[in-house]
């Protein structure tokens, strides 16, 4: 995403945080603000040039499920046995495939946790 359309849509979605590569910025206050520093962000020729992405926020497991989209959830027990199927922790995955792969490597109780105490993230 480019920095002015950034900017555009941090405006209207205040609260949202974007990475740029050089940090995390949002939208609070009336000001654009570096999330980690609180200091206000500047536009300059050097921040025109960097390429941002929208960081997503956590939803509940109903919501993630009825999104009817890839999913991903993060949880210590999930991510466990998550690594030996794949190395890349920013990957989505089919909704029935993370209920059918809960079910076959967890008990009950682990399911409960997993989907209580998770964060789960919908795919843009």
């Amino acid at each position: 995403m480019e920095t002015l359309s950034m900017v555009e849509e941090a405006i209207a979605n205040p609260g949202e945080k974007y990475e740029t590569g050089c940090g995390k910025v949002c939208y609070e206050d009336g000001y654009l603000r570096w999330v980690e520093s609180r200091c206000i962000f500047g536009i300059n020729y050097r921040t025109l040039q960097l390429k941002w992405k929208k960081i997503p926020q956590p939803v509940d497991f109903i919501t993630a499920i009825d999104s009817r989209q890839r999913i991903k959830v993060h949880h210590s027990l999930f991510e466990e046995k998550c690594v030996k199927m794949s190395d890349d922790e920013s990957k989505f995955f089919n909704p029935d495939f993370i209920l059918q792969f809960l079910s076959l490597h967890f008990d009950n109780s682990e399911i409960r946790r997993i989907i209580i105490d998770g964060k789960w993230f919908i795919e843009d």
